[in-house]
């Protein structure tokens, strides 16, 4: 973990450990789009173990997430990928070799292999918005995406509607959040702010930049320099001071300093922790990792004496509200529930930190509309389902047989 600098490339992309072939790809395609993309990014490196939402109408990775009319994406058993209901029935038929969620009622989908895909758009109903030729794309946020037409070319964006707003001349570029995007015209270049129709509202002049969150951005004047945060104006609210960043969530941010005579772009370099809107410290910098704040608790790394390192969750005074010697953290808290991981398998706790759902999910995301998606590792194609709070299979897309985790009195309803 470790500040990122020029427009630098972001943090908090998931890699694959055990899962089988095609969740692996997912997960791969998921993170190649993410560094393709993360420049001018929170540039902070603070929390590195971001989870995407498998219900949540903000998806950031292929295959990731929906509730816009509760669709979701799900794979046959050819591996191909279409959208089911919360009944398990094919709504669009599996067609393509990678699916993305609804985002303003607008999914991204591809054909070819993860490196060299090609991508397109489509609605709720199937129906093409655009064809699939872009060699980069996006999910939609705020109506717009980012989409370039060829593989080493600059980004631009479209609308829902698939036409062409704002010209691919980016080489640098980020999703629009609260009407502003960050971009940079040269790779090595400074990164500004763009409204809606492609104007700079905030002139190029820093060399790292995040999203706006909450009404500020993280931003670093120099390279391998200090964190601060502006507002839609420009104007710096919390001075540059800090060795790491990361984006505003529910009245608090992530930040880290460097530690007196060690590396910062090594483990332990930087110890983090919570920041206030005021720029002050509202839980000491003493963690080796801490994650966003969401649902009142924050995801927590730390350090003992002996080396050795355990995890918890914090609340936004600095008290460590839940720990075990039975499982880790793995994500925030979404719907009351949390991914912790046990081992190599995963499961859920609530608030008191007891098990809801015990581990033995090989990768579990958050719960969004009261569904979490899970994948069961060991066969071809990938098994992927999802499961309501009391782990009841609700939608499974491998209908030949019951997945390796499910218990007598799971009902299944397959993916048709």
């Amino acid at each position: 973990m470790r500040p990122l600098s020029m427009c630098a490339l972001g943090a908090g992309v998931r890699t694959c450990v055990s899962f089988r072939r095609l969740a692996c790809l997912v997960m791969i395609l998921a993170a190649f789009l993410a560094v393709t993309l993360a420049g001018c990014s929170s540039g902070t490196g603070a929390d590195v173990t971001t989870t995407t939402a498998s219900g949540g109408t903000t998806a950031t990775s292929a295959g990731g997430t929906t509730t816009d009319a509760m669709l979701f994406p799900t794979a046959d058993q050819s591996g191909k990928w279409g959208f089911v209901d919360r009944t398990g029935a094919w709504v669009i038929q599996p067609q393509w070799d990678f699916t993305d969620s609804f985002s303003d009622g607008i999914a991204r989908v591809a054909t070819g292999q993860v490196k060299d895909a090609t991508w397109g758009y489509i609605d709720m109903n199937g129906k093409a918005v655009t064809p699939v030729k872009y060699k980069g794309a996006i999910s939609f946020s705020e109506g717009l995406a980012l989409v370039r037409t060829s593989a080493d070319g600059k980004w631009g964006y479209i609308d829902t509607t698939g036409k062409e707003v704002i010209a691919e001349k980016f080489a640098l570029a980020r999703d629009f959040s609260e009407g502003l995007a960050v971009v940079a015209e040269a790779s090595d270049g400074k990164c500004g702010y763009i409204d809606k129709t492609g104007a700079y509202v905030i002139e190029p002049q820093f060399a790292g930049a995040g999203t706006f969150a909450e009404g500020l951005a993280a931003v670093s004047a120099e390279r391998n320099g200090k964190w601060g945060f502006i507002d839609p104006s420009g104007k710096y609210v919390i001075e540059a001071k800090f060795d790491a960043v990361a984006d505003f969530s529910e009245g608090f941010a992530v930040a880290g300093q460097a530690v007196p005579g060690k590396d910062v772009s090594k483990a332990g370099g930087i110890t983090y922790g919570l920041i206030d809107k005021t720029g002050a410290w509202a839980v000491q910098p003493t963690y080796a990792m801490v994650g966003s704040v969401s649902e009142g608790l924050a995801r927590v790394s730390i350090t003992k004496d002996d080396g050795t390192v355990t995890g918890g969750y914090i609340d936004t005074t600095g008290k460590l509200v839940l720990t075990s010697t039975e499982w880790q953290p793995a994500g925030d808290f979404s719907e009351g529930l949390a991914a912790v991981v046990a081992g190599s398998k995963f499961g859920f706790i609530d608030t008191t930190g007891a098990y809801v759902l015990p581990p033995l999910y090989d990768n579990a995301e958050p719960f969004t509309g009261g569904l979490a998606r899970v994948i069961a590792a060991g066969s071809e194609p990938a098994e992927i389902g999802y499961i309501d709070k009391t782990g009841t299979i609700v939608i499974w897309n491998n209908p030949a047989k019951n997945p390796k985790w499910a218990s007598d009195t799971t009902t299944t309803t397959a993916a048709k």
